[in-house]
C-alpha cells in the first residue's frame, strides 16, 4: 500500500476531525453523473484541502492511518470500520466527520454504530456524522453535491451534543440512520437533479 492510499486524517482548527476514506468524493471525474462506474476509480492525492480551502476551513494536522486504504465503500471490511473506530477511541476524537463512499455509506455508517454499541469496555461516546457525495469533487466545486455536504456534516459533528452515528446526505442531516436506503431519483437526467436520494423505509 503506497502513502498516497492511505485513509486520511485532518484535525480542523474547530477541533473537528476529518477522515476521507475515498468513494465517489474523492473518485476520478465521472463523464456520465447517471451513468456511473461500478466502482469508484480513487484519485491518488486526496481532494480534501482543496475543498476545506474552499470552504474557508483551516487545518492544524494532516496524517494517515496506514492500515486500511482509501477505496470505494463497498470494499470496506469490518475489520477496516473498527481500524478506524479504535484510532478515534484511542486519539480521544468525539466530534468527526466521516467521509465515505454512497454505495455502502448507510449500512456502514448502521455498522459502526454496532461497533460502538457493542463495545463493553467503551468509555468512549464519539459525535461521529458520517457523509459523501453522488458527484465527484473532481467534477468541479460548481458540479458536486460533496461541497455543501461536507459543509454540512461539519456544523453537525461540531454541534452535536448526542452520542451516535447520524449521516448527511442530498443535503439534508439524517439522526436515525436504521431504515434508510439510498435509491436512483426517476427521471434525474430528464430534470437535471441529483441520480439518487434517500429514502426511509422502514420507521
Amino acid at each position: 500500500m503506497s502513502v498516497d492510499d492511505n485513509i486520511k486524517v485532518f484535525v480542523l482548527s474547530s477541533g473537528v476531525v476529518v477522515i476521507e476514506t475515498g468513494g465517489t468524493f474523492s473518485a476520478e471525474k465521472y463523464d456520465d453523473i447517471y451513468s456511473p462506474p461500478n466502482t469508484a476509480n480513487i484519485l491518488s492525492e486526496s481532494p480534501l484541502p482543496s475543498v476545506l480551502n474552499e470552504l474557508g476551513l483551516g487545518f492544524t494536522e494532516q496524517y494517515d492511518i496506514t492500515q486500511v486504504k482509501r477505496q470505494d465503500s463497498k470494499l470496506f471490511s469490518v475489520s477496516d470500520l473498527q481500524i478506524i473506530y479504535e484510532h478515534l477511541k484511542e486519539k480521544i476524537f468525539k466530534n468527526v466527520v466521516i467521509i465515505h463512499g454512497t454505495d455502502a455509506l448507510i449500512d456502514n455508517t448502521n455498522l459502526f454504530q454496532h461497533i460502538i454499541d457493542t463495545d463493553h469496555k467503551n468509555n468512549f461516546e464519539p459525535n461521529i456524522v458520517f457523509t459523501g457525495a453522488y458527484i465527484p469533487i473532481a467534477n468541479g466545486f460548481d458540479q458536486t453535491d460533496g461541497l455543501n455536504n461536507l459543509k454540512l456534516a461539519i456544523e453537525i459533528a461540531g454541534k452535536k451534543t448526542k452520542e451516535y452515528c447520524s449521516l448527511v446526505l442530498n443535503g439534508k442531516d439524517y439522526d436515525n440512520p436504521k431504515g434508510l436506503e439510498k435509491r436512483p431519483v426517476p427521471n434525474a437526467r430528464e430534470e437535471g437533479t441529483l441520480p439518487y436520494e434517500v429514502a426511509r423505509v422502514q420507521p
